[in-house]
């Protein structure tokens, strides 16, 4: 019986210890489907929202000048050299970790910022979006219409980022609702473990006591 329970109380704590997993990992489902995966479909949906805005900003002054202008300090300009060269110069001149609104570009805010060494050229309208700047001038207003250019892949990336939110969302409830698939195992291992612990008990309390009675000394004759 020592023997069978040596074996039972090695297999309810390899098993406890499963249940604690399985519990821990319960209570990060739970977490996931209340708060994160919510949140994150919220933040994306706003962002997705906003791009959409951004996209008919952009669309609408297009068509309303679809040549390519842009104004740096108050100056327009239709070359795309010359403009790049223009926001070269502000972007060399700003102190590292400054950023400044020099302009617009269909609608947008053109901004530019020194991190460091490295100088990055933004657009800002419902959403902020940027490129890395390179020496190249007119190359930098390239990658500046390119921002613009991107919005619907950007949007298509949030939808399917979206899309997976979703379906993690609906996946960590169905986790969350599985039961423990070893706890018919463990119970049963737990009433076996008590049966033994009983009868273990029963046995200590009726060994009986060997008891060694000391006979008198025999008395010293005189």
């Amino acid at each position: 019986m020592i023997m069978e329970k040596t074996e039972v109380d090695t297999e309810v704590s390899r098993l406890q210890v499963l249940k604690a997993s399985y519990e821990s990992q319960r209570y990060v489902h739970q977490d996931n489907f209340l708060f994160k995966y919510p949140e994150l479909i919220k933040k994306t949906e706003n962002r997705l929202y906003a791009m959409e805005k951004d996209i008919r900003k952009r669309d609408q002054a297009l068509c309303m000048e679809p040549d390519f202008f842009v104004t740096l300090n108050g100056l327009r300009y239709d070359e795309r050299e010359a403009a790049g060269s223009v926001i070269l110069e502000m972007a060399h001149s700003l102190e590292s970790m400054e950023s400044r609104t020099v302009g617009s570009y269909k609608g947008f805010d053109v901004v530019v910022e020194k991190k460091y060494s490295d100088c990055i050229i933004k657009l800002s309208g419902e959403l902020t979006y940027s490129a890395d700047m390179s020496s190249s001038a007119s190359g930098n207003m390239v990658r500046m219409e390119n921002l613009l250019g991107s919005l619907e892949k950007r949007v298509a990336a949030h939808k399917e980022k979206l899309e997976e939110y979703k379906r993690n969302m609906e996946e960590s409830k169905r986790e969350f609702n599985k039961e423990f698939p070893y706890e018919s195992e463990l119970k049963q291992k737990l009433i076996r473990q008590q049966e033994i612990n009983n009868e273990l008990e029963i046995k200590d309390e009726g060994e009986e006591l060997v008891v060694t009675e000391e006979l008198p000394e025999p008395a010293m004759s005189r």
